[in-house]
C-alpha cells in the first residue's frame, strides 16, 4: 500500500495495484505525552473494517531532513501507526549539528 496523510485533515491507504483508496482516519487531536504533546497526531473514525472497528492512525513525528513517512504498521487490527520525519520538530541545536553536520558557513 501507499499511505497519504493530509496533515490536520485525513489519512488514506491506497492499493499499489489499483483499486479504491480507504480512509484510515480523520484528524482528531494531538496525542503525545504531557511533556511533548505535539509529538503525536491522532486520526480516527476512518472506514469501518469488515466485521470490525473503524480504522485509526497514530502518527509519531520525528526530526528528519525532509517530510516523509518512514514506517507504517498495523500492530492491532485496523489500528495503524506511522513514523513521519519532518524538520518541523527539530530543535535548532539538533538541526544545525545533526542534519547539516557537513555544512560550512562562508
Amino acid at each position: 500500500y501507499t499511505y497519504r496523510v493530509c496533515m490536520f485533515k485525513d489519512a488514506k491507504q491506497i492499493p499499489k495495484g489499483g483499486g479504491s483508496e480507504v480512509t484510515i482516519g480523520y484528524w482528531d487531536s494531538w496525542s503525545g505525552p504531557k511533556n511533548n504533546e505535539y509529538s503525536k497526531m491522532k486520526y480516527g473514525n476512518g472506514a469501518t473494517c469488515w466485521n470490525g472497528p473503524a480504522r485509526s492512525l497514530t502518527v509519531t513525528l520525528r526530526c528528519g531532513i525532509e517530510n516523509k513517512a518512514v514506517d507504517v504498521r498495523e500492530p492491532t487490527r485496523c489500528e495503524y501507526t506511522m513514523i513521519f520525519e519532518t524538520p518541523s520538530v527539530c530543535d535548532e541545536k539538533i538541526a544545525t549539528s545533526t542534519l547539516h553536520a557537513d555544512h560550512a558557513e562562508l
